[in-house]
């Protein structure tokens, strides 16, 4: 039995060192959300009081609203701004250069009389000045779905992420952003 208890002891032992060493040895995976928890800001927008972004971190915090209920969720309802005829824009700031594959963005459809935006444009900069793009999503028809995915390739590095948002009615409720190494 002592022996027994011993190897176990060890076993455990041996198990938690190679975990350990694990993080330090071997590289993560590339090709993960890497827009996950970061700042972003808002331009041409104004943010509905029924369904607020709290602390600017439901569209990073990586929860979808659901899309059966949309009162259910973290939906943040956006108003368009004051230029009427400009896109509403989210700024996210990734922290440091990295390479981006693909922007995407959850919107909700045709509850409540709210449309997905008629397009979503992606740029990317290194400094918040200069933007490469546009990279634009142009939906199908997409009747019928209360969530939906737009998404955008790519295929650039940068530090800041801008999706203009066209609007296809006065409001726009989205759920998540996300950026893709």
């Amino acid at each position: 039995m002592k022996n027994k208890f011993k190897s176990l002891i060890l076993v455990t032992l041996l198990g938690v060192i190679i975990l350990t060493l694990s993080g330090c040895l071997f590289k993560p995976s590339e090709g993960g959300i890497i827009s996950s928890g970061r700042p972003y800001e808002y331009f041409n927008f104004t943010v509905r009081n029924d369904y607020t972004d709290t602390n600017n971190v439901e569209l990073t915090d990586g929860k979808t609203g659901d899309y059966s209920d949309p009162g259910d969720g973290p939906w943040v309802g956006l108003w368009k701004g004051e230029e009427k005829e400009m896109p509403g824009t989210v700024v996210i700031d990734l922290g440091k250069a990295q390479q981006i594959s693909s922007v995407s963005a959850y919107f909700l459809n045709g509850s409540w009389g709210i449309n997905v935006p008629a397009k979503m444009e992606v740029y990317v900069s290194n400094d918040a000045k200069t933007w490469d793009g546009p990279y634009t999503y142009e939906p199908g028809s997409i009747t019928g779905k209360v969530g939906v995915w737009y998404s955008a390739s790519v295929n650039k590095v940068g530090q800041y992420v801008r999706c203009d948002m066209f609007f296809n009615g006065a409001n726009i409720w989205v759920s998540e952003i996300t950026v893709i190494q």
